[in-house]
């Protein structure tokens, strides 16, 4: 579960209407806020602000913003943020830059056991909310981008039992790193995408194989109904989509030549944290897919034909 949590020496009901306009952004990132008026604090007038789960740096940003303008904090006030899940103290106005580039990563460390990811691996198989299961997928997904094998394999065990794809989850085992298993011939390429979204190298060589072996694939997928395949937008059917979206991205191949590392790795860790979908019939530069986008785009060939010029949005971007 997201959560944020404000103390402060500040009039509890005058700090949460300040916050009115960023009530929306909050119910869409599942992130709960809570303001406590507290009178344990040190100073006069001190904020202390804790944070759990992952939390996007738009969020982080507007919530620090509001907090030292539209209160209006007076000269020695103490703004600090503590991120639970790495202990890191953040104190502003100083140290908004580096927030900010903190928050720019949206898996931060953290330290889980292998006991622990197989307990939410369990979980994921037999829950049946969404809201539920989209908060242990993110959970997980921060866990294996920090190079996490046994969480991305658990999350490749979820993800290929809930979309029917046909391949012996054992054979995951004869790797032992998360670049063994999207570098394996041996594992279906949807689940090697998917792998690499979660601990990207840029590697040409690696890419071209990649996608080589993605072709096929991609050609027995574009007649398939996408009606069929978003099945009302669960969010497992959304991890599966991270996957084609992540090869429509290396097979910009010319275009992303030109972006640096650091852009490399934000567009496809954007693709990892964002893609979802949502109400409507819309597609944009979010990754956030209307439910009912198979009126629009009947064919999965379809769909990926749009992605693809969303994507093309988020490389310029980084071009610019």
């Amino acid at each position: 579960m997201k959560r944020i949590t404000i103390e402060t020496t500040y009039n509890r009901y005058f700090v949460a209407r300040s916050f009115r306009d960023l009530k929306k952004d909050l119910v869409r990132e599942n992130i709960s806020l809570e303001i406590k008026s507290s009178e344990s604090l040190k100073f006069l007038d001190e904020i202390a602000i804790s944070i759990v789960g992952g939390v996007s740096v738009y969020v982080i940003t507007r919530l620090i913003k509001i907090l030292l303008s539209r209160i209006k904090p007076t000269q020695g006030t103490v703004v600090t943020l503590i991120d639970q899940s790495t202990n890191i103290t953040f104190n502003f106005p100083d140290d908004m830059e580096k927030c900010i580039e903190f928050y720019k990563n949206p898996f931060t460390p953290t330290q889980t056991s292998r006991q622990d990811i197989e307990q939410l691996e369990r979980m994921l198989q037999t829950l049946e909310d969404p809201t539920l299961i989209k908060g242990i997928l993110s959970s997980l997904c921060r866990i294996a981008a920090q190079n996490n094998y046994f969480a991305c394999k658990s999350l490749l065990r979820v993800v290929m039992n809930y979309n029917k794809i046909n391949f012996d989850s054992s054979k995951l085992d004869m790797t032992s790193t998360i670049e063994g298993i999207y570098r394996s011939e041996n594992i279906p390429i949807q689940l090697r995408l998917y792998s690499f979204g979660l601990h990207p190298v840029r590697d040409k060589s690696l890419t071209n194989k990649i996608l080589a072996a993605s072709r096929e694939d991609a050609q027995s997928m574009g007649e398939l109904d996408t009606k069929s395949f978003i099945r009302n937008g669960h969010p497992l059917a959304a991890e599966l989509l991270k996957a084609y979206i992540i090869s429509l991205f290396l097979a910009a191949d010319s275009i992303i030549a030109d972006i640096d590392n650091r852009s490399y790795n934000e567009i496809i860790a954007k693709i990892m944290t964002s893609t979802e979908f949502v109400g409507g019939s819309n597609v944009n530069a979010d990754f956030k897919f209307g439910k009912d986008v198979s009126v629009l785009c009947p064919k999965f060939s379809m769909l990926m034909f749009v992605a693809g010029h969303e994507i093309s949005h988020n490389i310029l971007h980084h071009n610019i």
